[in-house]
This record gives C-alpha cells, structure tokens and sequence, in this order.
C-alpha cells in the first residue's frame, strides 16, 4: 500500500461487493495500525464501478415500493438500503481520495476511514439479510442520485460535507423504491 488516497481511489473501483467490504475492512486495519502510512495526494476519482448485473436508473424511472409488508416489498426495501449503503463506502473513499490536503488533520481521515467501515459493515449486514431471501446485491434496479450528488459537489469539500451525508443519504432513505 502506497497511501491512504491510492487505496481509497482503489476501492472506488472495486465492483465485486464482497471484495470491495473485504478491501476496505482492509485498509481501516492498516490505517488504525500504521501510523507511519502516508496520507498521499489528492486525486479525482471517476465514477465508481457497480456490480456488472446491477441496472441503474434515473430516480424517475424507478418502480414503486409497495407500502405493505409483504415479502416482495421487504425485498426491494432491503435492496434499496443495500444500495445506500455500497454507495456510502464508495462516498466516503471517494471523500478520502478526492480532498486529501496537507492541512487537515489526521482525524479527519481517522473519521472518514471509520465511516467507510461502517458502510462497510451496514451494507454486509443488509446483504446477508437479502441473501435469506434468495436475493443478491444488483439483482433489483437502483437510481444513481447519491452519486450524481458526489459528481456535483466534487470540486467543494464543505458541499460535499453539506449535501451528501447530511441530506441526500438520509432523503434516500426516503425516496428509495
């Protein structure tokens, strides 16, 4: 491992969901122990990669959510968390990767290497509890709007503290089919 950054940017690629936990179950390891691991530089991330089978949609064209409980909406609630949260270890590297600067402390990054572990773990726990079902991450659509939020505000390290986890994560759980 080179840095902080170039692992991060690393993980933002990884498509594969169990790989990509595993990755940054990894890095939080080494980061919490290696105290001599170099920060590195900022660097400008492209789009993240997705599992191969998952279909991502316009917010828009996403089918409704019953409001029953039945087993059929349960399912897509659970996707659609699991969405959230594999878009929330992608946002946190992607935070990590894109504004590393000199003069934030390293808490900072001590913060967004834990957030990224939870995601990690929130997104594993819902994923198991969709397996129970007969059902993988990526076999039901998702929308692509906690991304589009990322792309907005990927030149604004305080839009992006402002705008994603503070509004669009939390109107995800909203608006999720």
């Amino acid at each position: 491992m080179n840095s902080l950054t170039n692992e991060a940017q690393h993980i933002i690629y990884i498509a594969e969901p169990v790989a990509k936990v595993e990755a940054i179950k990894k890095l939080a390891i080494l980061w919490k122990s290696d105290a001599s691991l170099k920060i590195g530089k900022a660097t400008k991330p492209e789009d993240p990669s997705y599992p191969p089978k998952l279909k991502l949609c316009p917010p828009r064209e996403m089918p409704k959510r019953g409001r029953d409980y039945s087993t059929e909406n349960r399912i897509a609630l659970l996707h659609a968390l699991s969405y959230i949260e594999f878009n929330a270890m992608n946002l946190a590297c992607d935070l990590v990767a894109r504004f590393a600067d000199p003069i934030l402390p390293r808490a900072f990054y001590d913060d967004w290497v834990l957030v990224a572990e939870q995601e990690a773990e929130h997104f594993d726990l819902l994923s198991t509890r969709l397996n129970t079902f007969g059902i993988n991450y990526g076999d039901l659509p998702a929308h692509d709007g906690l991304w589009d939020a990322a792309r907005s505000t990927s030149h604004d390290l305080l839009a992006r503290l402002a705008v994603v986890p503070l509004v669009l994560e939390a109107r995800g759980l909203d608006i999720s089919p």
